[in-house]
């Protein structure tokens, strides 16, 4: 640069624009993308526009001035330092001036003044012409940036009207749609309830033609039972007359059956009889009545797991006679035709395990004796139907003697004595034997048993054994004999000890040598089971006579 004069390009004079631009940072305008915008947004969008616009005019502004003042600076002769070196040479001139002289022309003074105003004139007309166009810039930027915002903000607004719009006529086709849907629901909802109420007429006219439909069973069932009861009675009535016949049949058959009481005839028949009537009358009319046919089937199938559950226990036995006495009342509440058919089932099973079980393993009888005793006392007339039961299977309990009748073939006669078929042909002596005593047993248990009270005890071993000595003895009579002794003989030496010592004696001496020799095993096994009970003077207690608790 020459003195007084400024000769560098205007690019070289330094600018402060960039550095306060670096400085100021934009408010962004943040549009929401997930939501409808609320008037906080565009409160915050018209907040953030106007700090925007003040930072733009202020950075502007500034940028105006300094490249206006290093314009007017590089038109100026002097640059500000030489002028203020000048104007302190002037002074120091002027100083001195008035050191040497008291007084200055008016001329001097107003080529002074008149040099003074063309030094600085210019400067500063220029600078107000600088700073009023500098306040015509501002006002120019604030009004475009303030226009530019004003249609930003404008914009903005319109888009959110026409998405409120939008969002409106989408809420009203919603709720349109809503209310057809409700209305097709409710249309449906009223289809389905007359369809329900149609339906539930129907389903009450079809009862009440079922209902008079099973009236109608039912009064039939009862005219069949009445029936029944009636041909039972009428049954029951031949077999009164009947008992007469069949003990005069028996007498003529079996010659000792002198020493067999009226009574113990009198009460098998019976017995027999009632279980005939049960088999002839009873089990057509279950058949032919579905509510007896289910619960004589439920009964059964509670029967054989019941009893197949028996065992040495006194807790078991009284458990399972629990549930078999709820099975008979249940029974019992259905009707006498249907409870006298259960006992039946009942009595069958009993004999059954007898001939299975107890055929094998003598101690498995007073576990049975002892349900079968519980079951009686609780339902009385199923003692008859038991002992029947025994006694038709097993016709020794009665007496032990038979003969054939006149003109009996040797099948009826077989039958007759409880032989038994297997595969179209005779059981063998053995097997029907241990079958005999299995049944025997049970009998045997029941009459010795004395922990329980009840009305077929020891008096009724007692009349058995009594009888059966009086009789001339079979083959099979050894076996059953040692086994009855075996099972009852302990409780019959307690009750009658003079008597009983006397019928062993009698046993002893008289009745073994009368015994066929066929029969050697089971007469030696009464034998030396004889010895020993002389010989100790006791008849040991049966294993299993006592029940674990």
């Amino acid at each position: 640069m020459k003195y007084g004069y400024v000769d560098e390009d205007e690019d070289d004079i330094p600018s402060l624009s960039g550095l306060l631009l670096e400085d100021r940072a934009f408010t962004p305008i943040k549009a929401p993308t997930n939501r409808k915008p609320t008037r906080r947004d565009l409160f915050q969008a018209q907040k953030a526009a106007k700090e925007n616009e003040r930072v733009i005019r202020e950075s502007a502004a500034i940028n105006r001035s300094y490249r206006k003042r290093a314009a007017f600076e590089a038109k100026m002769v002097l640059s500000p330092v030489e002028l203020q070196k000048a104007w302190e040479d002037h002074a120091e001139r002027m100083r001195a001036f008035e050191k040497t002289s008291t007084s200055t022309p008016l001329t001097e003074v107003q080529s002074k003044v008149e040099w003074i105003q063309s030094a600085f004139g210019p400067c500063l007309t220029e600078a107000d012409a600088i700073d009023e166009e500098r306040r015509t810039d501002l006002k120019a930027s604030g009004e475009r940036i303030t226009n530019a915002h004003l249609q930003s903000i404008t914009s903005a607004i319109q888009q959110i009207e026409e998405k409120e719009r939008k969002e409106k006529e989408a809420a009203e086709a919603k709720r349109k749609q809503e209310e057809q849907r409700l209305l097709a629901a409710q249309k449906a909802k009223e289809e389905a309830e007359q369809r329900a109420k149609q339906s539930e007429e129907a389903a009450k006219k079809q009862q009440a033609a079922d209902e008079k439909a099973l009236a109608d069973k039912a009064k039939e069932a009862e005219a069949q039972i009445t029936q029944a009861r009636q041909e039972a009675v009428k049954a029951s009535q031949e077999a009164e007359s009947q008992k007469q016949r069949d003990a005069a049949a028996v007498a003529s058959a079996n010659e000792p059956s002198k020493f067999i009481p009226s009574k113990t005839l009198e009460d098998f028949n019976t017995r027999v009889a009632k279980i005939e009537m049960i088999k002839s009358k009873l089990k057509p009319l279950c058949a032919a009545n579905p509510a007896f046919s289910q619960m004589v089937f439920t009964a059964k199938m509670t029967f054989t797991r019941k009893m197949g559950q028996v065992m040495n226990s006194e807790k078991k036995i009284i458990e399972i006679a629990r549930e078999l006495n709820q099975t008979l009342k249940g029974a019992q509440a259905q009707g006498p035709e249907c409870y006298a058919l259960c006992m039946d089932s009942l009595a069958k099973k009993i004999v059954k395990q007898a001939e299975s079980e107890v055929a094998v393993k003598m101690d498995a009888a007073f576990p049975i004796a002892t349900l079968c005793i519980i079951l009686y006392n609780a339902h009385e007339e199923f003692l008859d139907i038991l002992l029947g039961r025994l006694a038709k299977r097993c016709p020794y309990i009665i007496t032990t003697s038979f003969q054939k009748r006149a003109g009996e073939q040797d099948t009826a006669f077989r039958a007759r004595l409880g032989y038994r078929k297997i595969d179209d042909a005779w059981e063998s002596a053995i097997q029907y034997g241990e079958r005999m005593a299995g049944i025997l047993t049970v009998y045997a248990a029941i009459t010795q048993t004395t922990s329980i009270p009840h009305k077929h005890g020891v008096d009724q071993a007692w009349l058995w054994l009594t009888r059966t000595l009086n009789v001339k003895p079979r083959r099979i009579v050894s076996l059953l004999v040692l086994r009855f002794i075996e099972v009852a003989g302990h409780e019959l030496l307690k009750a009658f000890p003079k008597q009983m010592e006397k019928l062993l004696v009698l046993l002893r001496e008289v009745f073994i040598p009368m015994i066929p020799p066929e029969a050697v095993a089971s007469t030696t096994r009464l034998q030396l089971f004889l010895d020993d009970v002389f010989k100790t003077g006791k008849i040991p207690a049966p294993d299993g006579k006592i029940l674990q608790p």
